[in-house]
């Protein structure tokens, strides 16, 4: 298990093949294990490089440094380490705004950039997130580490996230593993980070060819909130798959090694080919809140078994605040919630329905 120590940190990476380099480069409350099928079967003459970025998977826990800034200095460490001068970057996710933020700080070091999915230049909008949406982006950015941390919750939202993968328990199972290995300190901070990201005005100076995949079926990045990202783009292209949610690269594993092969065989041509049949976007993915009549019908009892006094008392203020909205007519407030959650680790399965996650 190669690992590159840092001043503050040790950074694990995973590395096969020879040839010129590709960079592989990971989401958030993932690991570089989300690269597995492109480490099964890689491109023919590349050297694959894939690191864990600091708090996630097999990288060190420094307690700081959760961003993109400090996330693409790390790579940058590890490319000078493996004298690597010039790369083709894939980036995942929170890796496709890391590996844009490389571009932007060494763009000579860069040859071409493939973004899967990636967290919009201007920010992610935390309140446009699927199930979640109605909650707020202020109360999603609080239970976002505390959801990672339940293998029941991650259980729930991951196949909803990769429909793709709906079928695939095993594979499933695997990613929930992966999440609850990560740092919930690193989760909250990158997730803080994408939400208040501002590269746009950056974009316009890159030089190099940029290719961001988007899916139809993702719902934490939808293909409309990336159009901003792409218009600044010199030479950028939105491609959309109209069957994928938010993971291209195990979702639909033979037509993304096809597109990356293509890719890194000539990557203005693909450009050309995109915009030659040009991309029809889908219709935005409308998610209502509940109704607050039925948001009190599926309010769980409050006398749950093995909960302690203390988690039972902020269950009532959470239920509480619940009638209070109803009456405003307005959908319920978790905050509470979220600290009997940390408190008592089987609240939230049990609160599944109440928090509207199935």
């Amino acid at each position: 298990m190669p690992m590159l120590d840092l001043p503050d940190c040790r950074l694990h990476y995973r590395e096969t093949g020879s040839g010129a380099p590709l960079l592989l480069l990971h989401g958030n409350f993932a690991s570089q294990q989300w690269w597995a099928p492109q480490f099964a079967d890689p491109p023919a003459g590349r050297r694959l490089i894939a690191p864990d970025l600091r708090g996630l998977g097999d990288s060190g826990r420094p307690g700081h440094g959760y961003d993109v800034p400090c996330a693409a200095a790390d790579v940058l460490a590890l490319l000078d380490a493996l004298d690597i001068e010039r790369c083709d970057v894939v980036g995942h996710s929170l890796g496709g705004v890391v590996a844009l933020q490389l571009a932007i700080l060494q763009p000579q070091r860069i040859r071409s950039l493939l973004l899967l999915t990636p967290a919009p230049a201007d920010g992610i909008r935390l309140d446009h997130l699927g199930p979640l949406a109605w909650l707020g982006a202020e109360r999603i950015a609080r239970l976002i580490p505390t959801l990672t941390q339940h293998h029941a919750t991650m259980d729930h939202l991951l196949p909803h996230a990769l429909p793709g993968l709906r079928e695939d328990a095993a594979q499933i199972a695997k990613l929930c593993e992966i999440a609850l290995a990560c740092d919930p300190a690193a989760i909250a901070g990158y997730t803080g980070a994408l939400a208040g990201l501002r590269l746009l005005p950056a974009l316009a100076t890159l030089d190099q060819p940029v290719l961001v995949l988007a899916g139809a079926l993702d719902p934490l990045v939808s293909p409309q909130s990336l159009e901003p990202t792409v218009a600044q783009l010199r030479h950028g292209a939105l491609l959309i798959w109209s069957d994928c949610g938010h993971a291209p690269q195990l979702e639909q594993v033979q037509p993304f090694r096809t597109l990356l092969a293509d890719w890194l065989a000539d990557a203005s041509a693909v450009l050309a080919d995109i915009g030659l049949h040009g991309v029809v976007n889908p219709p935005p993915i409308v998610i209502e809140p509940p109704p607050p009549e039925q948001l009190l019908e599926t309010t769980v009892p409050l006398t749950l078994p093995g909960l302690q006094p203390a988690a039972n008392e902020l269950l009532q203020s959470a239920f509480e605040a619940a009638q209070q909205a109803t009456q405003a007519g307005t959908a319920a407030s978790v905050a509470a919630v979220e600290t009997a959650v940390q408190a008592q680790a089987g609240l939230l399965q049990r609160l599944r329905s109440w928090l509207h996650l199935g």
